[in-house]
Formats: C-alpha cells, sequence, structure tokens
C-alpha cells in the first residue's frame, strides 16, 4: 500500500518526494528503499499526526515553495490526481488547491509555502484541517468526477482493498 502510493508520487511531476515514516516501522523502509525518495524518520510519533506534518516540512522547508500532503492509507490516489492539481496549482494563485470529489473534498492537498508557518504549529494528532478553514477565501477546488480515493484505517478495510487489488 506505501509502496503504491509512493511510486505514484514518484511518477507526478513532483519534483521531489519525501516520505515521513514512523520509527517503530522501520520494516517498512524496505517497500519504498528502491525509490527515488527522501525519508524522514519520525521519532515523535507520539504526538500524533501533526508530527509527521512538521518534520516533514522542517525538512524540505528551506528550498520548498509548496508542497503536497499525501497520506499512505489512501493508495488509490493516482498520479493524474496529483498532475492535474499540480497543474492547477501552478497556473492560479491561491495558497491551497485541494480536490472536491463527487462525495466531497479530500486529499491529497497542495499548501503554498505562506502557510508552512502555520503547519509547524498544528499540534496533536490533527492534520491541516484548521488552516483549510482559515483560509477557505485563498484555497481552490479542483473538481474531480469520481468518488473519494479509499481510506485504508482497519485491518479488515486493508484486507478488503486487497482482495478488490487481487481481482
Amino acid at each position: 500500500m506505501l509502496e503504491k502510493i509512493v511510486r505514484n508520487a514518484c511518477a507526478s511531476k513532483a519534483r521531489s518526494v519525501t516520505v515521513i515514516l514512523n520509527k517503530k516501522f522501520y520494516f517498512l523502509l524496505e517497500d519504498i528503499e528502491h525509490l527515488s525518495v527522501n525519508i524522514v524518520w519520525n521519532e515523535n510519533y507520539r504526538e500524533g499526526m501533526s508530527s509527521s506534518l512538521k518534520i516533514g516540512l522542517e525538512s524540505i522547508q528551506n528550498y520548498a515553495e509548496d508542497i503536497m500532503i499525501l497520506l499512505a492509507d489512501q493508495p488509490d490516489i493516482t498520479t493524474e490526481i496529483m498532475n492535474n492539481l499540480i497543474t492547477h496549482h501552478f497556473e492560479n494563485n491561491y495558497f491551497i488547491t485541494q480536490p472536491l470529489y463527487c462525495n466531497g473534498v479530500g486529499h491529497p492537498v497542495i499548501f503554498n509555502k505562506k502557510l508552512f508557518k502555520d503547519i509547524l504549529k498544528i499540534e496533536g494528532d490533527k492534520g491541516g484541517r484548521e488552516i483549510l478553514v482559515e483560509n477557505k477565501n485563498n484555497r481552490q477546488l479542483i473538481e474531480f468526477n469520481i468518488t473519494q480515493p479509499i481510506d485504508i484505517d482497519t485491518k479488515n478495510e486493508y484486507l478488503e482493498y486487497l482482495n478488490k487489488e487481487v481481482i
């Protein structure tokens, strides 16, 4: 699952790909070490999702103008979705670019560096939702005529996903 989303990101228009891995899941490295990615180990994983956001951003903020945040538990986010968002983000002058699927907004989300300081202030087990709300007037939604890619949060959801992938 991790390899699929990372492979899609590597095939996209993104200039570089940084993967944040939880230090206690070192074995995941073998799934992606053959790909051209930067690996950052999150030793503060107990602090929640925000710790991954912050450590990832800190590792690239000196040279990145924008970041796209992808979640490893959404393996069906395609290279085409990423490329469409990247293209629109650079064609327009918004701080945030986000997909609007048939059933609502989703991931991945692109943030401009003007919001990096706000991202670094996030605490606990949450992502950038508050930043999205605070900057709704400077956010563009890109429509996709599909439902949101699956979000796999449980072992059963993972097993169901694997069964669909094999069929």
